[in-house]
């Protein structure tokens, strides 16, 4: 059992020059971007391993990931630029069976997992008046088993 406690500081200044980076028509404005935001959370890790016999052993475990959120360095108005993107959080679990048979010559393991995305970013073009490309969040579910077999039949193999 373990964990972390993050913080994480994030900012952003520059000037919002119009639209694709030219300047402003008629006596246009450059527009100051400068704000900042802050990012924290605790990622907690729980394993819980059991030996069944001396070659065989089966695990679970439980995590919880974190990565700060960020700003929109590329978005065209101030306004998106100002709003930060979420931080996106990850739980993840995996169990699995581990095997080592016939003296070592076979060691066998097989792994299901998952994960459970909450505010995963990713940018997508927008219609609205926020700029051609826009952040935005979804949540996101990974699933999969792996499986891993090493033989050694013969000495010096």
């Amino acid at each position: 059992m373990g964990g972390r406690y993050t913080v994480d500081e994030k900012e952003i200044d520059r000037e919002a020059s119009g639209i694709f980076g030219f300047r402003p028509f008629f006596g246009g404005q450059f527009a100051p971007i400068s704000t900042d935001a802050s990012f924290e959370e605790f990622s907690p890790r729980v394993i819980l391993n059991w030996k069944m016999n001396e070659n065989i052993s089966a695990y679970t475990s439980w995590s919880r990931g974190f990565q700060a959120g960020a700003f929109q360095g590329f978005a065209l108005f101030p306004t998106a630029a100002l709003t930060p993107i979420p931080e996106t959080i990850v739980d993840s679990y995996e169990a699995g069976v581990k095997a080592s048979l016939f003296d070592g010559r076979l060691n066998a393991q097989i792994t299901a997992f998952q994960a459970d995305y909450d505010e995963l970013p990713t940018t997508q073009f927008s219609s609205g008046t926020d700029g051609i490309l826009e952040a935005t969040t979804f949540d996101a579910q990974l699933r999969g088993v792996e499986f891993e077999i090493n033989a050694t039949p013969i000495d010096g193999l």
